[in-house]
């Protein structure tokens, strides 16, 4: 940031934010489905 990158690190920060919020959900995603999964087997 000191050398003048202020742009950059912004989109860096809201690029890695938004690498955050989709890991959240395709993990929220894969794992309702596993269970739902081993819920449909079990029975």
């Amino acid at each position: 940031e000191q050398l003048g990158y202020s742009k950059a690190l912004k989109l860096l920060k809201e690029t890695l934010d938004e690498e955050k919020q989709t890991d959240l959900k395709l993990t929220d995603l894969a794992v309702s489905n596993v269970n739902k999964s081993a819920e449909r087997k079990s029975k």
